[in-house]
């Protein structure tokens, strides 16, 4: 049985369209170093969030996005995926540092570690990990550029002000104030301490509501009331 004539058109469109785009995700693909594959996760993400913008569906997004990233990697004959040494460049160095990369401090004789301390490889990976973050947001963004021609940046989510340690954060819900729990318990009483209303005692409640210190004046409190509203029967 033959296909209808309105399928076999949206499948050739479909592939036609995916023939551009495979080309155009690959010149990207190729500049990728070290290896072919540095630009993949940018390259996919540029492309389902171009596919998002234009009305697509997540999960079909996401689909065709993979297929195109991966015709495009096939393209340029990156087929064999490289070793995690390779990928990551962990081959160990034989020279010797004199100074820390991270903070040029001297090193002792016979370091063959770039950095003196842990901390400084930690400073140094945590930059290398937020510059190697932008660059791929860069080349997300030139890719839907590139195939979708969107000028417009997708917004991004809004950002609010910590209360308590006053840095910049991205909240789940409008009403957060804190950006940790920590920031939230350290910000100090935010119900001002009173006196108990039986005994007098000074003390903090857990709420506005609260009006006694503890459950002895509250059991006090309530047998005068029960008291009193017998005496006002009686009367």
């Amino acid at each position: 049985m033959a296909r209808p004539k309105k399928k076999r058109r949206r499948e050739q469109s479909d592939r036609l369209h995916r023939q551009v785009v495979v080309r155009q995700v690959a010149r990207i693909l190729e500049t990728g170093r070290p290896t072919l594959f540095r630009h993949e996760a940018a390259c996919r993400h540029g492309v389902r969030s171009g596919l998002c913008m234009q009305g697509w569906r997540w999960q079909a997004a996401d689909d065709r996005a993979a297929l195109i990233v991966r015709l495009a990697l096939a393209r340029i004959g990156a087929t064999l995926r490289p070793t995690w040494r390779v990928a990551a460049q962990l081959e160990r160095s034989t020279a010797e540092y004199r100074f820390c990369r991270r903070c040029h401090g001297r090193q002792e004789p016979g370091a063959t570690s770039p950095w003196c301390s842990r901390e400084c490889w930690s400073s140094e990976h945590a930059a290398q990990r937020f510059e190697q973050c932008r660059r791929d947001d860069e080349i997300a963004a030139a890719t839907r550029r590139m195939i979708f021609g969107v000028s417009k940046e997708p917004e991004l989510p809004r950002r609010h002000r910590c209360r308590h340690c006053f840095s910049v954060f991205t909240p789940t819900r409008s009403t957060r104030l804190y950006c940790s729990h920590s920031c939230y318990i350290a910000a100090g009483p935010r119900v001002p301490k009173r006196n108990c209303a039986v005994c007098g005692t000074l003390f903090k409640g857990a709420s506005n509501a609260r009006l006694y210190c503890g459950s002895g004046c509250a059991s006090e409190a309530n047998k005068i009331k029960t008291k009193a509203r017998r005496m006002a029967m009686v009367a």
